[in-house]
Order: C-alpha cells, then structure tokens, then sequence
C-alpha cells in the first residue's frame, strides 16, 4: 500500500478522512508526504527526499484529480531521470497500486520539504527561472541541489542517486526463457556465502561457452578476447550488486551510464561504443544458449 500523509487543511480540500493508521511506517520508499507552498505542491518520497512538483493546488478539489495529476508529474520526472525506461511501467505500478491517505508529515520528511519550498520561493537562487522549467525539471533541478546521507557508506549524494539505485536494486527485469536442464546450471538464486561462491563459478561457465561460441564462428583472437573481456567485466558487475545476467535485463543501461566511475577515468564515445557492441554480441550468445528468449534479446538492447 503506498501511503500519502497530509495535513488537516490539505485533507479537507481533497476531501479525504485522514486517521493516524500507520505512525512510525512512513519512512519507507512507499509512502510520500505533500506540503503546499504558493503557486506549489511538493509530492515527496518519504524515503528517497524525491520531489514531486504539481502546479496550481488549488485547482484539486477531490482526491481523485489530485492523484491523476500527481501521476502524470511523477512519469514526467521519471522520463528525465537517470533511469532505463523499461523499469518506468514496474516503478509506476508499485508506487499506485493502492492508495491510503494518513493525517501528519512527520519531522525527518517535514525537513526535506521545508528545503525544497525556501528553494521553490527563492526567487535568486539556484532555479533559472527565466528558462520556464517544466514542473519534471524542477523537480530534477530540485533533486539536484539536494543531498542526502547514504546510511551504509556515510557519504552524501544527490537525491537522484538514492532514487537511481532504489529503481537499479529493487525493479528487475529478468529473463524468461524456458529453461531445460543444460541451461539451469546457469542459475543461482540465494545469497550465502555457498551461492556467492557459485556465481562466480556460475559466471566462468558462461564466459567459457561464450569464447567455444566465438571460437566456433571463426571470430579473430582479437576479437575473441574484446568481447569475453566485455562479457567478463559486465559479469563482474552483476556480481558486485549480487545478482546474475539474467535477473535483470536493464544493468547494461547503468553498466554503461556508470562506466567512467568504475573504471576511473574518462572514456571516448567511440570506446564506448565498442563495449556496447561487445555488450549485444555477449546478448547474442545468451539468445543462442535459449537464455534469451528474442524478447528478452530486444531489452537488453
């Protein structure tokens, strides 16, 4: 259930019963909180600080057509975002499944909004007014000029990094073929330490067929050791974020976006083309193993 808290005042506009259900749950990815400030309303993600913005408040006078506009604001800010646009339909259908309005926005959330409204009233500061943003490159905009504590690292980041890596770890788009018994060899599942161990195993297997393949089309040595040094490093970095190639089909997406990142230093667009071409013929293999069904073939692409 996603959870939208409001105050009284909001309440009554939208005509909404508001009842204190979920105290202390509202600090999840699920839940958001609203504050209306002038011409403006701020829809934030509890957990994320991801602002929402919706113009003119005042024209919502039911619950209903302030959900509708809230909807089409927060796809708009996901069409900007960081994000593969395969994983937009699950994000979409996760955050509206079913909605609850809860009465009170509580202190950690009330901070984040408070930021964003003396950002949104100040008229000198960051926002280039002058170019007419649209209400997602505000938002984006406003996200930007946000940081916020990563509770594991201890470092600060932009808000549109927590909200990159909540849709990278929690939305997947995974493979579907129909395994038979060859091709589950392939799979791992669990996170102990055993199945750690075996997807690295899990992963040799697939580079070693993969070079028999290459090998097999009379694929030059050079090339052979391009595309399994692509193939082993994109394996590697499923690895690192615990999971296999086939349980999400939109990595490569941040495998390129991240590339310099990981690797340090700053790479040209024709390099990167490369890996991306190594990408689709590692893709190829995974379809010719029945790894791959041709759908899955097209989003991985």
């Amino acid at each position: 259930m996603v959870i939208i808290a409001v105050d009284d005042l909001l309440a009554q506009h939208l005509h909404v019963n508001t009842r204190a259900r979920f105290k202390g749950q509202l600090g999840n990815a699920q839940n958001w909180s609203v504050r209306v400030t002038g011409d403006f309303m701020i829809v934030m993600n509890n957990q994320l600080a991801l602002p929402v913005i919706v113009r003119h408040p005042q024209r919502f006078n039911d619950s209903r057509s302030f959900m509708a506009a809230f909807k089409r604001q927060f796809l708009a800010l996901l069409e900007l975002s960081p994000i593969p646009h395969a994983k937009i339909s699950l994000i979409r259908n996760a955050q509206f499944a079913t909605v609850s309005f809860e009465r009170g926005v509580n202190t950690a959330a009330a901070r984040y909004l408070q930021n964003y409204a003396d950002l949104l009233n100040d008229h000198q500061g960051t926002i280039d007014w002058s170019k007419q943003p649209s209400n997602a490159e505000l938002a984006l905009q406003l996200a930007e000029e946000t940081w916020k504590k990563d509770p594991v690292s201890g470092e600060k980041l932009p808000i549109m990094d927590f909200f990159e890596d909540y849709a990278m770890m929690n939305f997947h788009l995974p493979a579907h073929p129909d395994f038979n018994e060859h091709n589950r060899t392939y799979l791992y599942r669990s996170s102990s330490l055993n199945d750690i161990m075996n997807a690295v195993a899990v992963n040799q297997q697939f580079l070693t067929d993969y070079r028999r393949l290459l090998d097999r089309h009379g694929k030059s040595d050079q090339i052979i050791d391009r595309d399994v040094d692509v193939a082993a490093d994109y394996c590697s970095f499923c690895e690192a974020n615990g999971i296999s190639p086939l349980d999400d089909l939109a990595l490569p997406y941040y495998y390129l976006l991240h590339y310099d990142e990981r690797q340090d230093e700053n790479i040209s667009d024709t390099a990167l083309k490369g890996i991306a071409t190594g990408l689709r013929e590692f893709a190829r293999f995974m379809r010719a193993q029945q790894l791959f069904s041709d759908d899955d073939f097209s989003q991985f692409n």
